[in-house]
């Protein structure tokens, strides 16, 4: 059905003119006071949004043909000069360009920046290993230099948290790219005691590049074979893959002491039942310290020596 009159020629040729035209039978209507169907802020004096057009039952009572199609074409005319229709298109364009979305964008990347800002300063005391409690300063020398810092994020436990964050991403790429080029790797154990006297591991290891890593050092709750092999193997995994270190892994190095060398349960001797290609070393280090001593107590004239560096380490 077509408006009283209209030619299918005459609706191809308005709805060109005016995008907006809809029909509905022998009514037309606008697509845009449908969509908008509220003008909101854009409202003002006299300014309303016809129902008719909305509803799309916008129609001629002429009595003849000829008069039914003047009285629709000037309508429609009269419409698309509406300022109300003028203000619902002005809202359409607008919403087309997603302003809320473009400040909300603006005002995050603002905030980004700054975290920016604050994330580089703390990295950089990291990098010239200073300690955290002169990170404060730092953020005001920068403000006091025209730079925007925020007003959060400013204090010296912040910047220790954001440099662990920073240190385990960087960790996590490091490792994650390891694995994707799945080198040959040495596993490095040394056992040793923190200032608090609690028992510590200490895992490195060793590729072609990078020559060393270091992957963790993680406080033994246990002291047994068992309780350290638990430990290591929690801290591998937490960073490689099973897979890896079966594919991987071909030597395990670490002092002679019998919880780790033991030849019935050592950590070496469990972590072989579990990778059976790896090969145990006994630490070349711990091997010459182990002669120093042997021949330090067998030739007792170095003994005044060795006193006279022990008197001279404690003063």
């Amino acid at each position: 059905l077509l408006p009283a009159g209209w030619k299918r020629e005459q609706k191809i040729y308005f709805q060109s003119k005016n995008l907006w035209l809809v029909m509905n039978g022998l009514n037309v209507g606008c697509s845009v006071c449908q969509q908008v169907s509220n003008l909101g802020p854009e409202k003002s004096a006299g300014m309303k949004l016809s129902k008719q057009w909305i509803e799309a039952s916008v129609s001629s009572s002429a009595a003849n043909k000829t008069k039914q199609q003047k009285a629709l074409w000037k309508k429609i005319g009269e419409h698309a000069q509406r300022k109300s229709h003028v203000a619902a298109c002005h809202i359409l364009e607008q919403a087309k360009k997603d302003t809320l979305l473009q400040i909300a964008a603006n005002a995050q990347s603002a905030q980004i920046s700054t975290t920016t800002r604050i994330f580089r300063t703390a990295c950089k005391e990291a990098k010239r290993n200073r300690p955290s409690y002169g990170f404060e300063e730092e953020i005001d020398c920068q403000q006091l230099n025209g730079l925007d810092m925020g007003r959060i994020l400013h204090s010296n436990i912040v910047c220790s948290n954001i440099q662990h964050h920073i240190s385990s991403e960087m960790k996590k790429k490091l490792f994650a790219q390891i694995v994707a080029l799945a080198p040959k790797v040495n596993v490095l154990l040394d056992e040793a005691t923190a200032i608090n006297r609690s028992s510590t591991l200490i895992v490195y290891m060793q590729m072609q590049s990078p020559a060393n890593v270091f992957v963790d050092l993680v406080e033994l709750n246990d002291l047994s074979s068992e309780g350290i092999l638990n430990s290591l193997l929690s801290v591998l995994k937490k960073n490689v893959t099973e897979d890896f270190l079966t594919k991987c892994l071909v030597v395990v190095a670490c002092d002679g002491a019998s919880v780790m060398f033991g030849c019935n349960t050592g950590v070496v001797k469990r972590l072989q039942d579990m990778f059976p290609n790896i090969i145990a070393w006994h630490c070349s280090a711990h091997h010459l310290e182990l002669a120093v001593s042997d021949v330090m107590k067998d030739v007792e004239a170095t003994n005044h020596f060795k006193s006279l560096l022990d008197k001279l380490y404690s003063l």
